[in-house]
């Protein structure tokens, strides 16, 4: 019963195939791995364990007074501190668990706040909001590529609004990732390099390269998936002229074939010819 609803009312399929139809499969799948991709930066540094506390996107690390090696790294939501091969991983919202690093004392005797450096990167510098509208569009997108799929009529008013849902997801979503993962990676160097010299080694941050190397991937397979829907929607606005077009030439052969040219009348004249009247 289900599938004859679908059926029923869904447009029907392309009788001729189109050049497009091709391409729609990797739209699909590049966006899938884009949502992916993104789900997992934002849950860098939620938990203790190895898959992800080690995507961070900078680790602040020091020597403490007893020669001990104590590190705090931020994601986007997560915040993780390691002392002794211990990692201890909480909220940025509540960083409780993380009050014993707040005033580490460092080799050189002064105490440092490694915690209040880790929430400045996560609430301040890589603030989830771009990443998170990012990720919205391309679930929008991932969805309408879905549908458009199921649809394969490039000339039904469905597709139309399905092409158009995809395109401008995969542009917003593309221009907003762009600014959000240059905007990472340039705060996150600056930030480490101006900590070491104002400290004088005594800090060091280093940036998350698994965080960074998947914000870029994304942004990669972001490009690529609004280049395919470009190309898809020039195709298929090609393909439905070209069928308007074609439609109009054969309406017109089918009029001219049952209308003749009118060159006289006939009329009877004698009983052995007949005779023609210009």
């Amino acid at each position: 019963m289900i599938f004859w609803l679908v059926k029923k009312f869904l447009p029907k399929r392309a009788t001729k195939p189109h050049p497009a139809r091709s391409l729609r499969p990797f739209i699909v799948v590049f966006l899938f791995i884009t949502v992916f991709l993104l789900l997992f930066s934002i849950l860098g540094s939620s938990s203790a364990a190895s898959t992800y506390s080690s995507v961070y996107a900078v680790k602040f690390s020091l020597t403490s007074s007893s020669n001990q090696t104590i590190s705090v790294q931020s994601g986007y939501y997560g915040l993780c501190a390691t002392t002794n091969s211990t990692i201890t991983c909480t909220s940025v919202k509540n960083t409780t668990a993380l009050d014993s690093y707040r005033s580490v004392k460092s080799s050189t005797g002064a105490k440092v706040d490694l915690v209040s450096l880790a929430e400045l990167v996560s609430e301040g510098i890589i603030h989830p909001t771009l990443i998170i509208s990012s990720l919205i569009f391309v679930i929008v997108g991932f969805f309408s590529g879905c549908a458009r799929l199921i649809i394969d009529d490039p000339e039904s008013w469905y597709a139309s609004i399905l092409n158009s849902s995809t395109l401008w997801s995969c542009i917003l979503a593309t221009v907003l990732w762009g600014m959000g993962v240059a905007w990472s990676h340039v705060s996150a160097n600056t930030l480490a390099l101006v900590l070491y010299d104002s400290t004088s080694g005594a800090i060091s941050a280093t940036l998350g390269k698994k965080l960074d190397a998947m914000g870029w991937t994304a942004f990669a397979f972001l490009l690529q998936s609004t280049a395919a829907v470009v190309i898809c929607v020039a195709l298929d606005a090609r393909y439905a002229l070209a069928n308007s077009a074609s439609a109009e030439q054969k309406s017109s052969v089918e009029d001219g074939m049952y209308t003749l040219p009118s060159v006289g009348h006939i009329y009877a004249g004698d009983s052995t010819e007949t005779k023609y009247r210009n």
